[in-house]
């Protein structure tokens, strides 16, 4: 019984993994299987505006004579743009067929992933099929054209209309949230009716029909006084898209609870923490001064514990007396049976003291 339970929970959920829509662009696939999982896709052909290479092609019945050569039926023959927006502008279509081109041949699927991840500078082509109304239709993707910007999966527009419309955003200019909270992180401002913007649709649609080449992906989101704006789902270089843009409220609130909550705590500890190392410093110290003093006595331990050096101190004095300087030079030599030894500490405020000993007493000291 345990092992039909996991076997189904598995089945479960490698089904649902395969029937979530691959929110991509088609234009970013780059391996032939995000291709091929297209066929039986219903897609919207989004409508074109300044378009000077298109790449879209019908494939016709009749002879069809062009400016430059004449097509026979059954050819494939490029759409102009007014025949694209009129036929095929914000259409549905069934991806039937997929074929993967280099040069004037047609490869493989594996040949086709061989050449991407080769990063050739020639990069092998696809060509998408479907029809409309009787009529046959070819989308490539050529060096220089649409490279499919135009082709929009129906379930990644559905995807995005139930995740975006009727749910409430902030703007991310203002209402940031620290993914790496601790103690520092800024304290995130509250919010009010004023600042809250909510998202009524998501389509296909165009900001600027005199520079955008391809209706895209808009979110329409407004704001409390009933004006709108368009965000593309999408974004590019220039553009940010909408999740670069805004943040869902609920998000922010569960943010908000988080920094009540977890900072506090996070100060806190680090008061305490803070405490502790104080006390144990504190104990070292005593512990450390009080071993002085059993070991020298309290005119010598007063001494060392000041890093005070005076002549008739004991070497063992010195050093730990000067243990937190350093150690710029140091000499020995013999002198008539005396052994002579000279240290030159530099302090932590970069002061100069030598010290002479004769027979590991102190003998001079100059500062």
């Amino acid at each position: 019984m345990m092992k039909t339970t996991i076997l189904l929970l598995f089945l479960t959920i490698n089904l649902y993994a395969q029937s979530g829509p691959s929110i991509k662009n088609i234009s970013d696939y780059n391996t032939g299987e995000e291709f091929i999982s297209l066929i039986n896709k219903k897609i919207i052909i989004a409508p074109l505006r300044n378009v000077n290479f298109l790449d879209v092609n019908v494939q016709i019945t009749k002879r069809y004579k062009a400016d430059y050569k004449t097509f026979e039926p059954g050819e494939f023959r490029p759409l102009t743009l007014n025949e694209y927006n009129n036929t095929l502008g914000n259409s549905l279509v069934v991806i039937d067929k997929v074929k993967f081109i280099d040069g004037n041949k047609e490869i493989s699927l594996s040949e086709f992933n061989e050449k991407v991840s080769a990063g050739l500078q020639t990069y092998p082509s696809v060509k998408l099929y479907g029809k409309i109304n009787n009529q046959y239709f070819e989308f490539m993707n050529t060096y220089g054209g649409l490279n499919f910007s135009n082709l929009i999966p129906l379930d990644v527009l559905d995807y995005y209309k139930t995740k975006i419309i009727g749910n409430k955003y902030l703007n991310k200019s203002v209402f940031k949230i620290d993914r790496r909270l601790n103690m520092y992180s800024e304290v995130p401002p509250l919010y009010t009716n004023n600042d809250v913007m909510e998202a009524t649709d998501v389509r296909v649609s165009h900001l600027d029909s005199t520079t955008e080449k391809v209706d895209k992906i808009y979110v329409y989101i407004k704001n409390h006084m009933g004006d709108f704006s368009m965000i593309p789902v999408w974004g590019s270089h220039k553009i940010q898209s909408f999740d670069e843009l805004y943040v869902e409220i609920s998000e922010y609130d569960d943010y908000l609870v988080r920094y009540n909550t977890e900072v506090p705590k996070m100060k806190s500890l680090h008061l305490e923490n803070t405490r502790k190392q104080q006390e144990e410093r504190e104990k070292y110290y005593k512990d450390y001064v009080k071993s002085i003093y059993n070991k020298y006595g309290t005119l010598n331990g007063n001494r060392v514990v000041r890093g005070e050096l005076v002549p008739r101190m004991t070497k063992e004095m010195v050093l730990d007396a000067m243990e937190d300087s350093k150690i710029e030079n140091y000499t020995v030599s013999l002198i008539g049976g005396d052994k002579w030894e000279s240290y030159m500490f530099k302090s932590s405020s970069d002061k100069y003291i030598l010290v002479s000993l004769r027979n590991e007493v102190v003998y001079s000291v100059t500062k």
